[in-house]
């Protein structure tokens, strides 16, 4: 996984332009963001066992819609 954005400055202030696109980050997504902008690249079972306070449902979820939005993309290694 890594963002689209070419600019990580907006999470500070809870949001995130991708693509042209602002979206909001709620306390979760932010914390899901975060991890992927400090290792881009990541797999989705790393981002599992980096928030283990996060439901991995949730987390999964979440990562489908943010892609879906165009804010992540998936890559392959």
């Amino acid at each position: 996984l890594q963002l689209s954005a070419n600019s990580t400055l907006s999470i500070a202030q809870n949001y995130l332009i991708a693509n042209g696109t602002r979206v909001n980050l709620d306390e979760q997504a932010l914390l899901l963001v975060r991890s992927i902008e400090y290792s881009p690249g990541i797999r989705l079972d790393e981002l599992l066992t980096l928030l283990p306070e996060m439901d991995p449902a949730k987390v999964r979820a979440l990562v489908f819609e943010l892609c879906h939005q165009d804010t992540l993309e998936l890559i392959r290694p």
